[in-house]
């Protein structure tokens, strides 16, 4: 397990199907791709094929204060993201947040790009 995002166990693939159905990392990644992934993506690389400067990311971590109100097995919901870009390391708006040293580190990062 790493500081910002912890890894997956061994036996999450049969935590997702015993508790969403055996299908459902299938159907999640498929239509996560169809929706946000490929409409992203396809931008990026048309920007940067156009000489403009292109940032873009697959965004993993997942804040301290929300482990636990959403299931393990989902990983970093949408949006989640927003606390980093701002800098939120006191966790306004998410409750507390006893972070470590790497959320302080990727805010940074990503607050200064």
């Amino acid at each position: 397990m790493n500081d910002v995002c912890p890894s997956a166990s061994a036996d999450t693939e049969t935590q997702i199907s015993s508790t969403f159905g055996a299908e459902f990392r299938r159907s999640a990644t498929y239509c996560s791709d169809y929706v946000m992934i490929t409409n992203r993506r396809y931008t990026c690389e048309n920007f940067a094929g156009a000489g403009l400067p292109t940032y873009c990311c697959r965004f993993n971590a997942i804040l301290n204060a929300i482990l636990n109100a959403i299931p393990y097995q989902l990983s970093a919901t949408h949006f989640q993201e927003v606390a980093f870009v701002f800098y939120n390391l006191l966790g306004i708006g998410y409750g507390p947040v006893n972070a470590p040293r790497s959320y302080a580190t990727l805010a940074q990062f990503m607050h200064s790009n």
